[in-house]
């Protein structure tokens, strides 16, 4: 037998077997785990050993039949990874079926965060830049955009900086420009702030045109104004939850339905402050991200140190994933914030769609290179969204005012072809977040990302185990 490709989960003393190929699981016997589990430590491609294979007998017979007659465990890796649109294809999709163009409406901002990819922790000196985009290359932009999305009933505007209310003019002028233009066609408009400037104008505004408004907030105060803080270094959640108020007072229905918050964890131990935080005081959605890898982790740690040392834990004792099953147990639902967290991971788990077939394999992270969404910044470049690097000019695909460079495009596919072949042997390829970001191949990344997808599979089998109400939700479920 060659050594499969697989993981194995331990729950309570029952064991399951994940198939990464099919992205489905089987609750297996104590002897095929324990098997699975020495095998796990066997070279990939390669014969398992006899003498394990004698040592374990009854695991080993077991899996074999598994793979013979349940045809589970089929392969042992995934097939070569090829982009699954061709070159003609994506310059159709490029050309014709746009869904959401990512604005740079200004490279200034108002906050000085201590964790900012701009800031000293990540290089020798900051890189905070000015800047803001003309009125004539907004219009283009939006004109450019509409050009492309010929195929697209549903138009999605996003506004980002910097601090995009720092050009709410240019906001009001886009916005306005866009619905005179588009006529036909439903267009949604989004924006991610830092919630300082949302003073009643703009809330009005925002409400007028029913924004989707993601807003930055970093958890209690003490953790907050630990890292978001104004050019003075004085904090800003004060401001912000001053800013919240009035639109929870004045309009509480936008305020439930149209405001989503994220949150940027300096530090692990932060977590579950971060999350209770929100339990307490909003029910609105949120999600949470940690600092991005590659800063001086000793200056980083130094600005901390006294809000660190002086902060109060509240919510360490606290076992949200138990507080969540028990509420579903009782409402058997899913009903709140926290609740919905562990609801995306459960849902981007059972619902993923194997991207395996017989002709091709591509990893799970990346979208539909520029078609998915398209960022422009300030100068009218245009990138495949906002989370790449700007200062790679490899990155850039074109301009709003001379198209996009399919060429260019095809140079980014190919070279993450390249880099994606050791994704063929790798149990978490159907999960991982790796996308068009991660340009190299980093080990550390990929250790990291296995770490990360394992304890999300593992919450999600749990939670599927203690409350079987909420397999109703997910179709596609099979724990057999």
């Amino acid at each position: 037998m060659i050594k499969p490709l697989f993981e194995i989960f331990e729950i309570n003393e029952t064991y399951i077997l994940y198939d990464p190929i099919t992205n489905k699981f089987r609750t297996i016997p104590f002897c095929a785990y324990n098997f699975l589990q020495e095998v796990k430590l066997c070279a990939n491609n390669e014969e398992i050993p006899a003498a394990l294979i004698r040592k374990h007998i009854d695991g080993y017979s077991y899996i074999n039949g598994l793979m013979s007659n349940a045809k589970f465990l089929v392969y042992n890796k995934f097939c070569e990874p090829k982009y699954p649109y061709s070159e003609e294809q994506v310059e159709y999709m490029l050309n014709h079926r746009q869904k959401q163009i990512i604005l740079e409406l200004t490279k200034d901002c108002n906050f000085r965060c201590k964790y900012c990819i701009l800031s000293d922790i990540y290089n020798k000196d900051s890189r905070y830049e000015m800047g803001h985009m003309e009125t004539s290359t907004i219009i283009r932009s939006i004109d450019f955009f509409i050009e492309n999305s010929s195929d697209s009933e549903m138009l999605t505007i996003s506004f980002y900086g910097g601090e995009p209310f720092m050009c709410f003019e240019q906001i009001r002028q886009c916005v306005e420009y866009t619905l005179l233009k588009t006529t036909g066609k439903k267009v949604s408009f989004t924006t991610t702030t830092n919630g300082s400037l949302l003073n009643k104008s703009i809330v009005d505004f925002i409400v007028k045109y029913d924004f989707n408004v993601m807003i930055s907030l970093d958890g209690p105060k003490e953790i907050h104004d630990m890292n978001r803080v104004f050019n003075n270094g004085k904090g800003t959640y004060d401001i912000i939850e001053e800013n919240l108020q009035y639109i929870k007072e004045f309009y509480p229905d936008f305020f439930k339905k149209n405001i989503i918050f994220h949150s940027v964890v300096a530090f692990p131990e932060f977590t579950n402050e971060v999350i209770g935080h929100f339990n307490d005081t909003y029910a609105n959605d949120f999600n949470y991200s940690y600092v991005e890898p590659g800063y001086n982790r000793e200056k980083f740690e130094m600005l901390y140190k006294d809000g660190i040392d002086n902060y109060e834990m509240k919510y360490s004792k606290k076992n949200f994933m138990k507080e969540m099953q028990e509420s579903i147990r009782k409402n058997h639902m899913l009903s709140n914030n926290i609740t919905n967290l562990y609801d995306k991971d459960i849902a981007e788990i059972f619902q993923m769609r194997p991207r395996n077939s017989n002709n091709f394999f591509w990893p799970a992270g990346t979208c539909d290179i520029g078609s998915r969404r398209m960022f422009v910044d300030v100068n009218g470049n245009i990138f495949p969204c906002e989370k790449v690097s700007y200062d790679d000019e490899t990155n850039c695909i074109g301009t709003i005012f001379d198209g996009f460079d399919i060429s260019k495009v095809m140079n980014i596919i190919k070279d993450y072809e390249k880099t994606a072949t050791p994704c063929m042997e790798c149990w978490c390829a159907n999960l991982c977040k790796r996308c068009w970001k991660q340009k190299s191949f980093e080990s550390e990344f990929c250790e990291n990302m296995k770490k990360t997808v394992y304890k999300q599979i593992k919450n999600s089998l749990e939670l599927l185990m203690e409350s079987p109400t909420i397999v109703k939700r997910y179709d596609k479920v099979e724990l057999k």
